[in-house]
This record gives structure tokens, C-alpha cells and sequence, in this order.
């Protein structure tokens, strides 16, 4: 379905992939927040369960709009904007169900008014823990936990039943919805990873021929009584969540190829152009990752050891990220990694991304060993003074499985330092 230049911006918003802030970001952009339009997400009517939004519901002026936005299918934009530019924004599925889950809990047992419709079942619902919800089919989250990103790229029209438990897809059907959705990744206009927002944010920008403009806004984040994060789930709980959830694991993984290959063409664009590649404002950070808050960001868990024999293991996830300083007075300068244990692979099979730029890394040691990644002359920083740094270890398992220990967490590898220092 070929997407007219001109056609309006028309933004998937799958829930809890940073949709919300990534409205408000868009709307700070000329010519898009004069003629912008939210579909509504709810309606709902005495006596009448909660829908999600139908066709017929849909604003009238969406024919006219520059940005339109919604919880909608792909399948219901094509039909009412087939002239539209569509785009979305993915997230690692399990770190989504998770998020969801939070945050439902604090819409329902924190924010929502007592007398809301539905409230009773909401809040019946949402006192249980996830580890309970995900195994009761009869739970109203329960079909939130299959692959929903799979679903809202080739679920057809019902999507509000999908999500409300009705005509939950079948085992058999889920090979071919996963092809259908991955042939659709290709035509979107622009995909964007939460993991990777901010690099590709910058190349949204540089195809609507604006320039570099800053960060994604921070919104719609739970409360800390109400976080959650991948490591809180039980290893019995998080297993079954990544079987059920591998359709849409497949799918991230194809979106982050595209959204990666597509920044690098256009960097390349802006290069050929010479235009200078994106530096924006942001806090100065330390050039070091802090072991003893690296669990608060995605892929770390908790510090273990003393002084000199510190570490923190790497996982659930394969892709480990942290935002770090460039040290100041810098022209060059390169990422250093020290690695203690891997729990599988070798040491020259983990990669260093860069704000999404992978840097050529190189190994010495034997245990503990250096990895050091050394960024090319050309490379400018997103974001001034800070760099967005992912490790992607050489695989993750649990030892319990392979023999070493009874530990049941899924870990990649135990990192002792990270930092980023001038280059040779």
C-alpha cells in the first residue's frame, strides 16, 4: 500500500511503547500540531460494556488532519486513511506486557474514581499479581498478554475484541498473522523502538525535511509505587510469557533492522548533504555506569560483590543500555567494557551500539577481559555531552539449565565496568 508524500501522518499507537510521548512530541512540530487528531479511545455507554473505538466513531475530521493518532488496527487505518503515511513505535514485548500490567494497576487502584463503569471488575482484577493474571484466561489482561504488536498489524477490524477477550486467536492462526504483520512492517513510512526512540526520532525528522529537534517528552510514566520491571517477574512466570509472546519477539527484532538500517541511510542523507549529524541539549551525566543503579535501566540486574569484585549481571534481555557522559574537552573517544563471566558465548561476539551506531569493539584479556569499542572520527553524539550506550551480550540462559548452579535467573554477562573515556 504505497503512502502518499503529502498524506497525513497516521501513528499506530500500540499501548505501552511510549505512544503517549511520542503524541506529545509530535505536537511540538510545525504544520502537525495545528491540524492534529486523537481518535478517541473509549466509549462507553449505560449498560454497555467498554469498546474500544469502531469506525463509525471515528471524528469526522480525520479526512483533513496532518497527524492522526490512535489505539487503532492497521486494518482500520487503511480503510479510513488509505492515503495516510503510517508509522508506529514497537517495544520489546515482554518489557510491554509488563509495563501495561503497571500500568493498569495504577489507572485502576490508584487514579481511576471509585464510581467509574466497570470499576469493581477493574479493580478486581488489577489486585491480583501478573504471574496469576497470565495464566487465568478469564482475566480481562489475559489477551494482553499474547502478542498484541503481532495482532494490531494483522488482527483485521476486531481489534477491540481481541483486547477486550473475544475472538482470541487461535495456535494455528498465529503463523500466518505473523507474516501478514512482518510483509507490513516494510511499507510503514517510519518505525521507531522504545529502546531506540531517540535515534529514531532524528530520522522521522530528517524525512520530514525539518532538521534535528530534541528528545522524546516523558509521559504517561507509572508511579514508583506502581513499577515494574522484567526482573520482578518469577522465572516460572517470565518463561511462559516469552513462549507465548515469541510471534511478536520475531517481529521486534525485524522492526529493529529496519528502524536501524533506515537511521543509517539517513545519516548518510544529511552526510551527503553536509549537514551536520543531530547534537542536542541533554544533562550531563557521569562518563561511568554506576553498578548500583544500573537495575533501574533495561537489561541490568542487581549489583552483587564487594569493592574490587563488584559486578552486575546483564539480562533478562539480551540488549543491556545506559546512558552515560562524555567526558569533557573530548574529540574522540571510545567505550570500555570489563567483562568477568559470561554465562554463554565469547567475548568477541558482544557488540557495542553507540546512540544505534554500532562501534567496532576488540577483546584483550582472558578473563576478566576489556572490550574496547572505538567510535569513528565522523560519529556525532544525539544528545550534547551524553551517549546512549546498548551492549548486546553473546547470548543469555539460565545457569540452572546449563549446568551451572541453581540460579534461575536468565543472565549474559557480569560486567565490572563500563565507561567512556578519550580515545587513543
Amino acid at each position: 500500500m504505497p503512502a502518499d508524500p503529502a498524506g497525513p501522518i497516521c501513528f499506530i499507537h500500540i499501548p505501552k511503547t511510549a505512544g503517549t510521548a511520542f503524541d506529545a512530541t509530535m505536537a511540538r512540530l510545525p504544520g502537525l500540531r495545528e491540524r492534529s487528531v486523537r481518535i478517541p479511545e473509549l466509549f462507553e455507554r449505560p449498560g454497555q460494556p467498554v469498546v474500544m473505538t469502531r469506525r463509525e466513531h471515528w471524528p469526522p475530521d480525520v479526512a483533513s488532519a496532518s497527524y492522526v493518532s490512535g489505539h487503532v488496527s492497521w486494518d482500520d487505518f487503511a480503510a479510513m486513511v488509505p492515503h495516510g503515511r503510517f508509522i508506529t513505535v514497537m517495544r520489546d514485548p515482554l518489557s510491554r506486557v509488563v509495563s501495561h500490567y503497571a500500568h493498569n494497576r495504577q489507572l485502576y487502584l490508584g487514579t481511576t474514581p471509585a464510581d467509574h463503569p466497570h470499576m469493581a471488575r477493574r479493580r478486581a482484577c488489577f489486585e491480583r499479581s501478573l504471574a496469576e493474571l497470565v495464566r487465568d484466561p478469564a482475566s480481562p489482561f489475559y489477551p494482553l498478554t499474547w502478542p498484541l504488536q503481532v495482532r494490531t498489524f494483522a488482527g483485521g477490524r476486531q481489534w477491540d475484541d481481541y483486547v477486550h477477550g473475544r475472538n482470541m486467536v487461535r495456535p494455528e492462526e498465529w503463523p500466518t498473522l505473523e507474516r501478514i504483520a512482518t510483509e507490513r512492517l516494510d511499507q510503514l513510512w517510519w518505525i521507531g523502538l522504545t529502546e531506540t526512540i531517540d535515534r529514531d526520532l532524528q530520522t522521522l525528522y530528517e524525512a520530514l525535511g525539518i532538521g534535528p529537534m530534541g528528545v522524546l517528552l516523558s509521559r504517561n510514566v507509572a508511579e514508583p509505587a506502581y513499577k515494574m520491571s522484567v526482573n520482578d517477574l518469577d522465572a516460572e512466570t517470565r518463561e511462559m510469557l516469552l513462549e507465548r509472546l515469541q510471534p511478536d519477539v520475531r517481529l521486534v527484532e525485524r522492526a529493529r533492522q529496519i528502524a536501524e538500517a533506515r537511521h543509517a541511510a539517513a545519516v548518510d542523507r544529511l552526510l551527503a548533504r553536509g549537514v551536520g549529524v543531530v547534537a542536542l541539549p541533554g544533562q550531563r551525566l557521569s562518563p561511568q555506569l554506576d553498578l548500583a543503579q544500573a537495575s533501574a535501566q533495561p537489561g541490568w540486574h542487581r549489583p552483587e560483590g564487594e569493592d574490587a569484585r563488584r559486578y552486575v549481571w546483564t539480562g533478562p534481555e539480551q540488549v543491556s543500555v545506559v546512558d552515560v557522559g562524555i567526558p569533557e574537552d573530548c574529540r574522540r573517544w571510545q567505550v570500555e567494557l570489563e567483562v568477568a563471566n559470561f554465562m554463554v558465548g565469547e567475548p568477541e561476539d558482544v557488540r557495542i551500539l553507540v546512540d544505534g551506531v554500532e562501534a567496532p569493539a576488540a577483546v584483550t584479556g582472558s578473563g576478566p577481559w576489556t572490550i574496547v569499542a572505538q567510535m569513528p572520527g565522523a560519529f556525532q553524539p544525539l544528545r550534547a555531552g551524553q551517549l546512549r550506550v546498548s551492549v548486546i551480550a553473546p547470548g543469555v540462559a539460565r545457569p540452572s539449565d546449563i549446568g551451572r548452579g541453581a540460579d534461575r535467573r536468565i543472565l549474559g554477562m557480569a560486567v565490572k565496568r563500563l565507561a567512556v573515556v578519550p580515545g587513543r
